[in-house]
C-alpha cells in the first residue's frame, strides 16, 4: 500500500468514525462542549455527513481526539 493510500484509507477509516459520532454518543452524555454535538440536532443526516466530508485529515483527528477525551472522563452523565 503506498503512502496516499494509506492516508486516504486513514481519512476515510475518520471519516467513518465521525459520522457514526453524528448519530449518537456512545455513552449518551452528549456534553454541551462536544464538538458533534450541535452537529446531532441537524435534522437531516445528508447535512451531518456533508459537513463530516468536508473536513480536513488534521480536523478529523482532531474533533476524534476531543471524543476520546471525553470518553475519557468519568462516567457521570449529563442530562440530555
Amino acid at each position: 500500500m503506498t503512502l496516499d493510500e494509506q492516508k486516504a484509507d486513514d481519512m476515510m477509516t475518520k471519516k467513518l468514525r465521525c459520522v457514526d459520532l453524528l448519530l449518537g454518543c456512545p455513552l449518551n452524555r452528549n456534553a454541551p462542549e462536544c464538538p458533534f454535538g450541535k452537529m446531532r440536532h441537524e435534522e437531516s443526516v445528508v447535512t451531518r455527513v456533508n459537513w463530516v466530508k468536508s473536513l480536513d485529515l488534521n480536523r478529523l483527528t482532531q474533533l476524534l481526539a476531543l471524543h476520546e477525551t471525553c470518553l475519557a472522563q468519568p462516567s457521570e452523565r449529563v442530562p440530555q
